[in-house]
């Protein structure tokens, strides 16, 4: 699952910022630090589930709870890591200490008993939480409201992420195959280790600025002002219901292609590491195809609302379980099932990703009431944090 990014805009009536030459500069540096601490941390969640099960022997049911408070923890520890930023510490700082404790997380899963594991998993909770908020915070005050490079920064950082998740699971099977679980973990803390250094070389370029709540002159539409609550409970639930479901693809369902599937291609076996990277190339390959539908739409004056298309997703986070229990029903227990079912399953995922992820922090800060858009979008943090808990509780 990719991760959900917060715009922040200026006050309305403040003057446009000038474009400054570090400006670019320093989004290099937040993408190039942002990419290299997400690759590490996917390269965890690829393998996690198989590390708890058969490297340290926990049972299918409590690796897959294992994974799913751990992935909560990572949602909880940005509210966390926000009270650092806002403090004397400064963003620069919290994301510097955030590579720190999750490369000392990595290093903890070198020594191999459970234990140990379980201090790393804390470490990179906290670490990835405190990174979380201070990037985003970062990111925002480099895109000054009205800058032409806006939304392209964002869109490129939504890349550098997506690309991150893809490769990550790839490189992770390869190294597992090679190198036993010590190599995932090796690379892991390299890469938040490269992190922190381009923070530490380069950070003079990113500013320690921290952005302003958007203040919007639009009116809100009529559902907007007279439901603002209901259409956030909606959201929330949309969010949790795909979080539930998109850890599936890191835990439950990983081991349920392992088990079940025939993912041998001639002679060559298929890591299982590789389904985790099928979201981020299912969201890089439907999230054009999708605003080439929205965009027909809208010229039609045709396109559905923004928490209509939340509706549509969250109904996708539910029918995404069809195709395992379609192959269930329909194959023998003793054969083993066409891998083209998950892919099925995490294409569906991949959809309701792109209508609920995409689309609910932007719809929060539209509906919220005045000068409450910071308590509202914690709130959609929170949600996922419930999703990845109940998550880890659903295994099939």
């Amino acid at each position: 699952m990719s991760q959900t990014l917060i715009l922040p805009s200026p006050k309305q009536g403040a003057a446009r910022p000038k474009h400054r030459i570090g400006h670019s500069r320093g989004l290099y540096v937040l993408c190039a630090s942002i990419g290299a601490e997400r690759f590490s941390f996917f390269l965890l969640t690829a393998t996690l589930v198989l590390s708890l099960n058969e490297r340290v022997g926990l049972s299918s049911a409590h690796s897959v709870e294992m994974v799913g408070y751990f992935l909560c923890a990572t949602y909880l520890t940005p509210l966390w890591g926000g009270r650092l930023c806002d403090g004397r510490m400064g963003c620069r700082r919290v994301a510097a200490l955030g590579c720190v404790l999750q490369t000392a997380g990595y290093c903890a899963f070198l020594i191999g008993n459970f234990a140990a594991l379980l201090c790393g998993l804390i470490l990179l909770a906290i670490g990835s939480g405190f990174f979380k908020a201070s990037t985003q915070t970062l990111m925002g005050g480099l895109s000054a409201d009205g800058d032409q490079q806006r939304e392209r920064s964002f869109s490129a950082l939504y890349m550098v992420i997506n690309v991150s998740a893809l490769t990550a699971p790839l490189l992770a099977g390869v190294l597992q195959q090679h190198t036993s679980w010590r190599g995932n973990y090796v690379v892991a803390s390299l890469g938040t280790l490269l992190s922190g250094v381009s923070l530490a070389l380069w950070g003079r370029w990113l500013g320690n600025a921290k952005p302003r709540l958007r203040v919007s002159t639009a009116p809100p539409s009529s559902a907007a002002q007279q439901h603002p609550h209901q259409q956030l409970a909606l959201i929330l639930l949309a969010g949790t219901a795909f979080t539930a479901g998109a850890v599936q693809s890191h835990s439950s369902l990983l081991l349920w292609v392992r088990d079940h599937t025939e993912r041998h291609v001639g002679s060559f076996e298929t890591p299982i590491s590789w389904f985790a990277a099928a979201p981020a190339a299912l969201v890089l390959l439907l999230s054009p195809l999708l605003s080439l539908l929205f965009g027909t739409l809208r010229r039609k004056h045709r396109e559905p609302a923004t928490r209509h298309k939340i509706l549509v997703g969250l109904l996708l986070s539910f029918a995404a379980i069809v195709p395992i229990w379609a192959a269930s029903l329909l194959t023998p227990h003793t054969q083993k099932v066409s891998a083209a079912w998950a892919l099925g399953c995490l294409a569906i995922l991949s959809v309701s990703e792109l209508l609920v992820v995409a689309l609910a922090p932007a719809e929060i800060t539209r509906i919220a009431p005045m000068r409450r858009e910071g308590r509202w979008l914690s709130y959609w943090f929170v949600a996922q944090a419930v999703g990845n808990m109940v998550g880890g509780l659903l295994h099939f």
